[in-house]
């Protein structure tokens, strides 16, 4: 299948966020989402774009996780990761490994990354003429219904990539997620202890994981995921007072003048950060300018959306803190999803860069 141009991204995303969007709040009462509710993902064009021997246009696939996320926060976490962990494939894999995982994903498999320790951490140890995994992963997202995980196992000093199969004998602990939002992205802690892999299954060499700038840019796609839910929560606080006779009224102009404002400066930076990506990968960009671009739109991101919050919430009211009013799960999720690690050091890193010029560039 042909990877899609840059419109029928937005188009595919445009239509899987209306069939998720309505059936988000049902996620959130289960905590869950099934194999049947992927199955419209599965079969768009978008699911395989990662494996597909054409080049990624990163702005549109950028502006595809916004769309999805506006549609639903765990919907877009889990396309989000399946996207991550394909790159990760097509980079570091081997032929064979990039050829099993694209066979496997053009039929629907989903993948995922799982980076974030359990309270024993994953660890690959020799056994005998095998590997072993002992130990597991936290913040799992996906558990239950991903095909294969891309997992991160402390191998003594090094950490190395693994891609395991969820073929059911790993052990998934559901009561270990009870959230305020993203119930329904189902991040689960997962036992892999007892695993045999095999050196088939590594993933590149040692700390490849946290090369750069693959490690620190890829949080413009998470931000773009995140920029979908505060423009859900703006379309939703924008609807209400619509329907509510008060767009007249000069403090709800302002505030969503401000909410527009912050959405479209955040989109721009994401395309921005997008087009350098895309820039460095034919070498007219270098890993330091995708990684700053991809730090201020994360900035940016985090800013917006803790705007969008703030101003809704004063614009709706109490009404919006209380179901089954849209808005109160689509704050609890963005919320939640927010506390992505380490956002200081995101945003020091571009004042260290600053202050290493002689001269603020524009």
């Amino acid at each position: 299948m042909p990877s899609p141009g840059p419109l029928l991204y937005s188009c595919e995303a445009e239509r899987l966020a209306a069939f998720y969007d309505a059936r988000g709040a049902v996620f959130d009462r289960n905590g869950r989402i099934g194999h049947e509710d992927m199955r419209p993902l599965r079969a768009s064009p978008l699911f395989s774009i990662a494996v597909e021997p054409e080049p990624i246009d990163t702005p549109a696939l950028l502006q595809s996780l916004t769309l999805l996320g506006a549609g639903d926060l765990s919907i877009g976490r889990l396309f989000e990761g399946h996207i991550n962990a394909c790159l990760l494939v097509c980079q570091f894999g081997s032929a064979a490994m990039r050829h099993r995982v694209a066979a496997g994903v053009r039929v629907g498999q989903l993948l995922a990354v799982w980076c974030a320790d359990a309270a024993e951490p994953l660890q690959l140890r020799p056994e005998d003429r095998s590997l072993r995994l002992a130990g597991g992963k936290a913040f799992a997202s996906g558990a239950g219904i991903v095909s294969q995980a891309l997992v991160v196992a402390r191998d003594g000093e090094a950490r190395q990539m693994v891609l395991v199969e969820m073929d059911g004998a790993s052990r998934v602990d559901t009561a270990s997620w009870q959230p305020l939002g993203m119930r329904a992205s189902m991040s689960f802690t997962v036992d892999f202890t007892g695993r045999d892999v095999t050196e088939d299954d590594l993933l590149g060499d040692s700390n490849d994981y946290f090369r750069e700038p693959w490690f620190t840019a890829g949080c413009m796609r998470f931000g773009a995921v995140q920029l979908g839910g505060a423009l859900a929560i703006a379309r939703i606080t924008h609807g209400h007072l619509k329907e509510r006779n008060r767009g007249g009224d000069q403090h709800q102009q302002q505030r969503l003048a401000r909410m527009w404002v912050a959405l479209r400066g955040a989109r721009q930076h994401l395309q921005s950060a997008g087009a350098a990506w895309d820039d460095a990968e034919l070498g007219q960009a270098s890993a330091d300018e995708v990684i700053l671009l991809a730090n201020i739109a994360r900035a940016a991101v985090d800013d917006a959306c803790d705007l969008v919050v703030d101003l809704a919430m004063k614009s709706v009211g109490l009404q919006g803190l209380m179901t089954p009013h849209p808005l109160e799960r689509r704050v609890r999720d963005l919320t939640t999803y927010l506390r992505q690690p380490s956002p200081d050091a995101a945003v020091t890193s571009i004042g260290r860069s600053l202050f290493e010029k002689d001269r603020l560039p524009w």
